[in-house]
């Protein structure tokens, strides 16, 4: 047979195999190529007087044959319908995850605003600002923040380059990305926090100073 041209690398098969060898060819009485599908490309409109037609001309040369059909996009759907159920499992979890987070740092923010009524209230006799009691309330959660989402890289390293292994053709994991979750998990932990510091500063130190 005569090569008349190449083209570059496509997947017909699932994400998780590799690229196989291919070759396309136009010669369907072919002894090598026994033809088992007809891909035929239409427009979107009329589709269904489309099918008809072509249900009627595939009885006419193929008179013993059934006629069935599928559509190309239909089938790739069905491909990657587990991945993309997996991705929006995990999409969930993640915000219901972040949803108790967030429900945690808000309960130790007024926990600790609570515990430390007083002492608020004669800092602000004092002199304090309330960026400072505010800084003073925030500082140790979001530490620790910071330090539960350092400690958390390994273990989503580990998980997600596990998962990505299953693909032979995959993305890099990079560090900045680690990074710009971390921004985006303390920018969370932050705004779970501040409704409850913020009122806790802004306080009347009068009503802090009678606590008790």
């Amino acid at each position: 047979m005569t090569v008349i041209g190449v083209v570059g690398d496509f997947h017909l098969t699932p994400l998780s195999q590799t690229i196989r060898p291919l070759f396309i060819a136009n010669t369907p009485d072919h002894k090598f190529i026994p033809m088992r599908y007809l891909s035929i490309k239409i427009k979107p409109v009329n589709v269904e007087k489309t099918l008809t037609h072509i249900e009627k001309i595939w009885k006419e040369f193929f008179p013993g044959m059934l006629f069935s059909f599928t559509f190309l996009d239909e089938l790739f759907n069905r491909q990657f319908k587990n991945i993309e159920r997996s991705r929006t499992i995990f999409s969930y979890f993640a915000l219901l995850a972040i949803i108790i987070a967030c429900l945690g740092l808000f309960g130790m923010a007024a926990f600790t605003a609570e515990q430390r009524t007083k002492e608020i209230g004669i800092r602000k006799v004092l002199g304090s600002s309330t960026a400072a009691i505010f800084y003073l309330l925030n500082k140790e959660l979001l530490l620790k923040v910071a330090i539960a989402s350092i400690l958390a890289w390994p273990a989503t390293y580990f998980i997600f380059e596990k998962w990505l292994e299953s693909f032979p053709y995959h993305m890099d994991i990079d560090f900045p990305l680690f990074f710009f979750v971390s921004v985006l998990v303390f920018a969370i932990g932050l705004t779970a926090v501040s409704f409850r510091s913020l009122k806790a500063a802004r306080g009347n130190p009068v009503e802090a100073l009678r606590y008790e």
